[in-house]
């Protein structure tokens, strides 16, 4: 019989990074993924993956010209415009992190 997580162990033992959770929900678990550096691969009450890949934050700039306010993701729009800010976006959720005027 095939291990659940055979996958996971193989990815593990080529150094792959491991996080795990809690299957239970009681004792007000908020069943959230963990890194483990030794995963107890027969616990019926965890759950394992390989933790993914943390997006990089990027970068736009918002510029003003004659047509108004502009948001590109390249800065050569910058060089046009007197008016122009640096908008740096968290790559997992999208959200501006920070301004800053240039």
């Amino acid at each position: 019989m095939i291990h659940k997580h055979t996958e996971i162990i193989k990815a593990w033992a080529d150094g792959a990074e491991i996080e795990s959770r809690t299957l239970c929900t009681h004792a007000g678990n908020s069943n959230q993924w963990h890194e483990t550096t030794n995963p107890a691969w027969n616990n019926n009450n965890l759950d394992f993956r390989i933790k993914p890949e943390t997006k990089p934050d990027y970068i736009t700039f918002l510029t003003f010209t004659k047509n108004g306010w502009s948001e590109a993701p390249i800065s050569c729009y910058v060089r046009n415009s007197e008016r122009a800010l640096k908008l740096t976006h968290d790559g997992e959720t999208g959200k501006l992190k920070s301004t800053e005027v240039l």
